[in-house]
């Protein structure tokens, strides 16, 4: 009786997930047969570019938390680093205006 809460769980996320994913795969078709398909290609390629910046990002504000001594060296000539480096914190900062626990969380770095 102890598991049955966590099974009925299981069983109401994977049924909602799969249904997710159903209407998602239709919608998707649908929309790929239309104009809206190449708009969707676009749109989801800006997205994951945005995604693995802000993930990147992430990475390397940790690094720079931790002031290693030859991340300097690393990244001195680096044209992207800049960019790179300051979308997680623009980003904290944006969200800190209309959210004041995450300048509290941010802080620190």
């Amino acid at each position: 009786t102890k598991v049955l809460p966590y099974l009925s769980f299981l069983l109401i996320f994977g049924l909602v997930l799969l249904l997710v994913l159903f209407i998602g795969n239709r919608i998707k078709n649908s929309l790929d047969k239309t104009f809206l398909g190449r708009v969707d290609a676009v749109a989801g390629a800006v997205l994951g570019i945005l995604k693995y910046a802000f993930s990147i990002s992430i990475i390397i504000w940790i690094f720079e938390s931790f002031k290693l001594d030859w991340l300097d060296s690393i990244t001195k000539d680096s044209v992207l680093y800049p960019w790179v480096a300051s979308v997680a914190p623009g980003v904290s900062s944006f969200f800190g205006d209309f959210l004041p626990f995450f300048k509290e969380t941010f802080r620190l770095f």
